[in-house]
């Protein structure tokens, strides 16, 4: 072949695919596949109205939003990927008569905001630098912020309280003032919607435990153990629930303590490997017991006193309860359960699940499916921290395999059902 030849093959070759490049990122939009659109209908079990286009992720904001928008009707993704790094904690709340989804990165403690009612891109209204975030909650309608982490250079866990007071001019810029805990807090609770903390501690004789507002102040001691191994949730106003924290060889207990006689009451144990999600009302505990390399899920009756199977095979941690309904709960269920040592397989990180969300009535024992998270996302989700908005419109969780944050919006599954 001569040199000539060869230099005009070359020339085609590379104007060839100038031309399917052109076709593909122009002509053909260069969407590839997202989140809840496209065209392929079998990313829609639930249905599709009207033609979506999305937009991605907002680089410049680092908030791995998904958006959407189509003329002059937008529609609402099923599915939404909203943070695109890693959080330390996240809440949703009610602001006027609109969702709002406010949360923390993990890596630089900045604080995002979205809403839930569109497709909009996150806006981040702090930037103060926090790194390295392991842990956070949000209290008192997301006013209210409480930041973990470990001081560096030690081992000592700090526990800081801020205000979040977003401005009322035009940048909409939140600022952080307050102050810190006391050392070491083993674990807390925050009660919902409210301003008040329950923290505990370990001591040389095991572990006491305190009520007092998210700032510090009011301390209250109603609580002391013992033990020092301890995982707490706070349901209901008047009741704490405490759990001994789970291994598959060992017995677990669940006590409930009045937050007003500081009086212990025990209400299920000994469960090997016990893990509990209280309900509300306390009246119900969705709860595992750990057998030979797997688990099997419960559901107590605690007025009754009586225990039986749930109809599906879960860990508490991947569902909640609604708050218009005391006998449903939103579960994460998952497709295939390895063989592991559960819980302590899991929370070493060895065992991922791939879960799919459900609709469960513990009274009726119906189930619904309401969303296959591997076919809209187009990854396995092992979803945790779930949340559920006060009217049950959306829930919000994190990927526990990169601690993305997603929400999946409710209200569009029932419209297009």
């Amino acid at each position: 072949m001569s040199k000539k030849t060869a230099i005009t093959i070359v020339i085609i070759f590379l104007l060839a695919a100038a031309f399917f490049a052109y076709w593909f990122l122009f002509m053909n939009g260069g969407n590839g596949t997202s989140i809840g659109t496209g065209d392929n209908n079998n990313l829609f079990p639930f249905g599709q109205n009207g033609t979506t286009n999305n937009t991605g992720v907002d680089n410049e904001n680092n908030t791995g939003a998904t958006s959407s928008t189509s003329n002059l009707n937008e529609d609402i993704v099923i599915l939404r990927q909203i943070s695109s790094t890693p959080v330390a904690g996240a809440t949703i709340f009610k602001s006027g008569n609109r969702n709002l989804v406010r949360y923390i990165e993990r890596g630089t403690g900045h604080i995002y905001e979205t809403t839930t009612d569109q497709n909009a891109l996150n806006t981040r209204i702090s930037n103060k630098t926090i790194p390295k975030i392991y842990e956070a909650y949000f209290a008192n309608s997301g006013k209210d912020l409480i930041l973990r982490y470990l001081k560096e250079g030690t081992e000592t866990i700090e526990t800081f309280h801020a205000k979040i007071r977003v401005s009322t001019s035009t940048d909409g810029t939140a600022s952080l003032d307050g102050s810190f805990l006391a050392p070491n807090i083993d674990n807390i609770s925050v009660l919902e919607n409210s301003d008040k903390l329950f923290s505990l501690a370990q001591t040389s004789t095991g572990a006491v435990g305190i009520i007092s507002k998210t700032d510090g102040t009011s301390k209250n001691q109603i609580f002391n153990s013992f033990l020092n191994y301890w995982l707490t949730e706070w349901p209901r106003e008047s009741t704490l629930a405490l759990t001994t924290k789970p291994a598959s060889g060992e017995d677990g207990f669940l006590y409930y303590l009045n937050t007003q006689t500081g009086t212990q009451t025990k209400v299920l144990g000994p469960v090997k490997g016990l893990t509990t999600l209280v309900s509300p009302d306390t009246t119900k505990v969705l709860y595992t017991e750990s057998i030979a390399q797997s688990f099997k899920t419960y559901v107590y009756d605690v007025v009754k006193n009586q225990a039986r199977t749930f109809d599906a095979k879960t860990l508490p941690e991947k569902c909640v309860w609604s708050k218009n309904d005391k006998e449903t709960l939103y579960c994460a269920i998952p497709t295939n359960i390895p063989f592991a040592n559960y819980p302590e397989d899991r929370y070493q990180g060895l065992v991922s699940l791939n879960d799919n969300i459900w609709k469960i009535n513990i009274n009726t024992g119906s189930t619904k499916l309401l969303a296959n998270l591997s076919t809209l996302s187009g990854k396995s989700l092992d979803a945790v921290n779930i949340k559920i908005s006060d009217g049950g419109e959306y829930l919000l969780f994190e990927n526990k395999n990169d601690l993305t944050l997603w929400g999946l919006d409710l209200l569009q599954i029932q419209k297009n059902n």
